[in-house]
Formats: C-alpha cells, structure tokens, sequence
C-alpha cells in the first residue's frame, strides 16, 4: 500500500510530469509571454522579423508595420511554442548544423516575458528525409531533436495572416445611432429606442429589429479579405472611394468618437476604408447588399407590438358605452355585470389577432385620420402596481378597401386592410361564452333483448 500511494499515484506521475516538461523547447507559461518574434530565411541567410507585443488583452504587431494583430492567431503560436515536445534526440553534439538546416534556419521564433527578461526560442530546419519529421534546437544548446512537421505551419505566416482583419471592435449594443448615407437611395438616420429597439428617426417609424440587427451585425462583423494599401489616403480614386456607394456613420454610447465606413466596388471588388484612418480594406461585395438598402424596408409592419400576458384590461369603442373587459385570478371578466360569462379563449384569440395583424403601409407625413373615427382599442397593463396603458388604436372610416390608424405612440398615421380592421371591430357578443347545450339522451338498449 505504501509503496503504490508513494510511488505509482504520487511519485510516477510527478517524474512523469517533469519529463513531459523537460521535452518541451520553450520553458515559459504562454500567459507571462509579452513579446514574440518571429524570423524568416531569406536568400542570402538575410532574415526579415514580424514582431508582435502584448497590449493589455490583446496583441499589436509593431514590426514591419504598427496594427493591431489577431488575437486568436497569435494565441495559437502561442500554444503551440509553449506545448510542443521533441519526438528524440538526433544528435546532441553537432559538428555541422548545416547538415540539420539549422545553420540558417527556415524559421527562428523567440519570445520573452519583459524587455528586461532573456528570450527563449527554437530554430527550424530541413525536413527529415522521410518527411513526417523536421528539425529544431532551442536557443538554449545545439542539440538538434525531432518536432513534428505540422509545427512549421504554426509559424509559416506573413503580416496579411498574423494582422486583425476586423473593420469595426464594437458590439451592437455599443451602438446608439447609424446614419446611411447612399448615392442611390438617399440618406437616413436610425436611433436606439431602447436595447432591442430602434426607430427611423425621420420618419418616426419603428424598425423591425430582425431586419435591422441582421444588417447591423454584418457591418460591424465586417472581416476584410486583403489590405491593398495601407496608406490610401492618396489613391482614393483607384479604389473608387473618392465618390463612395455608401458612407455608414456610427455614433457609440460611451464614446465621443464618431467612425465614418467609406465602401466603394471598382473592378468587381469592394474596397472600404474608415474615413480617417489610413489603411484600405478588400471586403466582401455582399457588404454592400447588406447595407445599400433603402429604409422602408426596416418598417416594423406589425399594428402593435406588446406582451399579451401583461394585457389586464381591454376596452373596445365602437358604440355607447364601450366595451371592457377586464382580467381577474379565475380569468376575463366584464366588470359591469359579472354574472355574463366571458369564453376567455376568445379574449386571447383577439390578443393573438391583434399582435399579428400587418400593416398595408405607414403614412410618412402627418395626415388627418381619414373619416369619422369608427372604433378604438385600448389596452392596460399593470407596471409597479399601477394600472398603465399600453397600446391605444384608433380606426378611421373605410376608403377604398383601406383604413387609416392612429397609434398613441406615433405621430404618422398606418395604413390597414378594412378587412383586417373588421376582424378587430368586436362587440360584447363576440366574447361571450357560448351556451353548453345537454346532450341528446341516448336510447338505452333492452336489458331484456336478444339478439341472435
């Protein structure tokens, strides 16, 4: 018992554990990692350096050029420089480290802690001759060992694989107002009502949010697909950007800058710029399907958007007095006479029609309702112990299969079907619960008969 406690579950694993440590090349935590660097053989045993710097939480390439890196790349290397283990040994006193490929290396990556702290690295060479294998040595000796091949893919990148391509680093919700301005269609402006909700701030006309966070979410999550210049400012015109299709400016919530995408399509790409940075940006040519769109089609086209199971009280005018109804613990009730029974399913059927019913159109300008005012629906819901109302709707007279609406939050007037307006013009009649007719008394079969 002593000796499989202290050797096999206690001692074997921590020899086990110090030998799986001792085969790796690089002896440093990846998260104490601040720089790395990363060299390539060029002709000539010249080497050109890509070198990359923590910043916080995320890593800035600072040479050969100074932008931000792509964070989930550059953990990769990462892992794998901190992870990987020699296969073997090949020869730990080489005479010649040409023999190896490793007199000039193909890759030589180091990192470091601190600019004060001494680097750690590993160098890589020729493939072995079965080429399942390459090989490596540390910067801490000449030993030569076996790494796997597929290490020289970690490290095989240039600058275009190692930068961002994100455009935008914001969320949605990081969002408060987008302002569209396109050659084709004109410019409009749509404000955050609130954190699911917006509204075209020109029209005062709801969006639809489905529509309207899909285009949203493509534009911030924007990837470009090339860096064609990294300084453009000059050659605006090559990329078509000196008359852009569609200029898309957005105003943060916490923030007091104001970025500004440029995107333009020339020689069948798309090219996009931040009005004032530098760097231009192949994008994909489906940005501008996502956000070349004209306004009317983010409407909400819903008559009313409200939460039915909050709904506590209805009332319908259409006559003297008006109809109400009102909810209770054992369901809907008419609060003038209690002894009528109200078929609360049909009280729900009308709540359901009513969140579902579509618009024919907004009326953008401020218009009289059309006609005399034919009924009105208006509904309460209790916020804080407090009877609020929700929703008030008034229906003009029908016009030409039409009827104008009136909604309490709106300064414009909606455009309904007068079919549809029918179906929510209901009287006390149509929610009262139907009489149960008995059945019908069955003939009870002849205790004494037969039957052959």
């Amino acid at each position: 018992m002593a000796w499989y406690f202290g050797y096999e579950k206690r001692l074997k694993k921590i020899q086990s554990d110090h030998e799986d440590k001792s085969k790796q090349l690089v002896q440093l935590d990846k998260d104490t990692i601040h720089e790395i660097v990363i060299k390539r053989a060029k002709d000539g045993g010249q080497t050109d350096g890509i070198v990359l710097k923590r910043s916080g939480d995320q890593w800035q390439i600072s040479q050969p050029i100074n932008t931000e890196a792509d964070s989930g790349v550059v953990s990769t290397i990462l892992t794998t420089l901190c992870s990987t283990k020699y296969d073997r040994v090949v020869d730990d006193a080489p005479n010649d480290l040409s023999v190896y490929g490793l007199k000039t290396p193909e890759f030589i990556v180091s990192v470091r802690k601190d600019a004060n702290s001494p680097s750690q690295g590993i160098d890589l060479g020729n493939d072995t001759p079965t080429g399942f294998n390459l090989y490596a040595k540390s910067h801490a000796s000449n030993t030569v060992y076996l790494l796997s091949r597929s290490v020289r893919g970690t490290f095989d990148k240039d600058v275009r694989a190692l930068r961002s391509k994100a455009i935008f680093r914001y969320s949605r919700y990081d969002i408060s107002e987008v302002e569209v301005t396109s050659s084709r269609l004109g410019n409009y402006v749509m404000k955050r009502v609130d954190k699911d909700n917006w509204l075209n701030a020109r029209e005062n006309i709801p969006l639809d949010t489905h529509e309207w966070n899909k285009t949203l979410t493509a534009l911030i999550d924007t990837r470009a697909e090339n860096f064609p210049a990294e300084d453009g400012s000059q050659e605006l015109a090559k990329y078509g950007l000196d008359a852009p299709l569609v200029k898309v400016s957005l105003t943060l919530s916490n923030d007091k800058n104001r970025p500004s995408l440029w995107v333009a399509k020339k020689g069948g790409k798309a090219y996009a710029k931040i009005a004032d940075k530098k760097p231009i940006y192949e994008v994909p040519v489906g940005i501008l399907n996502n956000i070349d769109r004209p306004a009317s089609e983010y409407r909400n086209m819903k008559l009313a958007s409200f939460d039915r199971f909050l709904v506590k009280r209805i009332t319908i005018s259409s006559g003297e007095p008006p109809l109400e109804l009102k909810k209770t613990e054992q369901g809907w009730t008419l609060p003038h006479d209690a002894k009528i029974k109200i078929d609360t399913a049909k009280v729900e059927r009308f709540l359901t029609q009513l969140q579902d019913t579509k618009l024919q159109d907004h009326l953008t300008k401020e218009t009289k309702l059309q006609g005399k005012k034919n009924f009105s629906i208006h509904l309460y819901s209790d916020k804080d112990g407090k009877e609020t109302e929700t929703l008030a709707l008034g229906f003009g007279a029908e016009i030409k299969n039409l009827v104008t609406v009136e909604r309490s939050d709106m300064k414009t007037l909606l455009q309904l079907k007068a079919s549809d307006a029918k179906l929510l013009n209901l009287t006390q009649k149509d929610f009262i619960e139907a009489e149960k007719t008995p059945e019908a008394e069955k003939p009870k079969p002849d205790q004494g008969e037969k039957h052959s």
